[in-house]
């Protein structure tokens, strides 16, 4: 979480801004109104690192993601109850990560792209659909998480049967 930031100042600021736009031009919403906070903290991140640093912390992001996504692995074949203090909260914190995960692997540069391997994605989102899936019965955001992954493995795997 404390390096996402950097994961979206590569996705949708740093090459931006090397083709002569503006921070204030990139941080307004979708309504053109300005996002101090955004602001704020991309302009310390601009300030203060260097590009590789930059790409060193997108690398700890995605792994991150990557490893808290695989901290769950086998439990959709669990036939028990799972005990997990606010196990709603979790999982759908396991659905921001394959978002963020899918917007690396779905993105125009390259070694960011490189850092989700098509393979990897494709286990971990499908992991991660069978685990929420778990819970839909309990709660309409796993239903709409659920959905918005399905839609998300079927737009980047069209050729595969999930």
């Amino acid at each position: 979480v404390c390096t996402r930031p950097y994961l979206d100042y590569a996705l949708h600021v740093m090459y931006e801004l090397d083709k002569g736009k503006t921070l204030e031009e990139l941080t307004k919403d979708a309504n053109g109104r300005h996002r101090e906070t955004e602001f704020a903290l991309f302009t310390a991140i601009r300030e203060y690192n260097d590009e590789e640093m930059v790409k060193s912390k997108c690398r700890i992001c995605i792994d991150a993601a990557m490893r808290s996504t695989v901290a769950f692995d086998g439990v959709e074949n669990f036939d028990r109850r799972l005990v997990v203090t606010n196990i709603m909260g979790t999982a759908h914190a396991q659905f921001g990560n394959m978002l963020v995960l899918a917007a690396v692997y779905n993105c125009n540069i390259e070694w960011l792209k490189e850092l989700v391997p098509r393979e990897k994605l494709q286990g971990l989102l499908r992991r991660t659909i069978a685990f929420i899936r778990r819970l839909q019965q309990a709660s309409n955001v796993a239903v709409s998480d659920i959905l918005i992954l399905e839609a998300i493995d079927r737009t980047l795997f069209p050729e595969s049967d999930g």
